[in-house]
């Protein structure tokens, strides 16, 4: 339901909407010679739709409002639950207005953060 919603509101937006995807690849560094992305088909892990966890594709506009999952730079205001308003899309940043909290107002960048997992090394 909150991705019909979602959606009916995006369609409600004038312009044009740019999409964002996820990182769908295994770091071959931090696993073994076995095989395992092969266990789940990247097509499969990208149709789930799980509460709490970020979804493959995020659709965005400029004048679209937005609320942070994720404690990113809370010096900055940029905390679970901020909400933002979008103001500039580019390939690898967004930006956006604070419109509610301490820092309202204030136009902040939101980098494309590239993560990966390396388990620890037995010895």
């Amino acid at each position: 339901m909150v991705h019909e919603l979602n959606d009916m509101i995006m369609n409600m937006i004038p312009g044009d909407s740019r999409t964002y995807l996820s990182s769908d690849t295994v770091c071959k560094a931090s696993v073994g010679t076995d095989d395992n992305e092969l266990l789940y088909l990247a097509e499969f892990l990208h149709s789930l739709k799980i509460n709490g966890v970020p979804n493959h594709d995020i659709k965005l506009k400029e004048g679209t409002p937005v609320m942070l999952l994720r404690n990113l730079n809370q010096t900055e205001g940029l905390c679970n639950g901020t909400r933002l308003l979008i103001t500039r899309r580019g390939k690898w940043y967004i930006r956006a207005d604070i419109i509610y909290g301490n820092n309202i107002g204030e136009n902040v960048t939101i980098p494309r953060i590239i993560m990966s997992f390396l388990p620890s090394l037995k010895i």
